[in-house]
């Protein structure tokens, strides 16, 4: 069973993803944690997953669009 901090946290991590970005839910979720006596630095830890995890889409991605761009300059 999940304490209710961890349950926050799992909220912050899903708002905060790269995948849904809900700024509303994520502010929601980390009062949310604070209330439930969630330390500042677990807090910013799984903020810094959320933004590595976007800086690694990035990284996959940006490839495959110049790829795609020159693919289609040539046709």
């Amino acid at each position: 069973m999940l304490l209710p901090k961890e349950i926050e946290l799992l909220g912050i991590a899903f708002d905060a993803s790269y995948t849904l970005m809900y700024a509303p839910g994520t502010r929601r979720h980390t009062r949310k944690c604070v209330a439930s006596r969630c330390k500042m630095g677990q807090i910013i830890e799984v903020l810094k997953l959320c933004v590595v995890q976007r800086v690694l889409a990035c990284k996959m991605g940006v490839p495959i669009l110049a790829d795609q761009l020159v693919r289609q300059g040539s046709q």
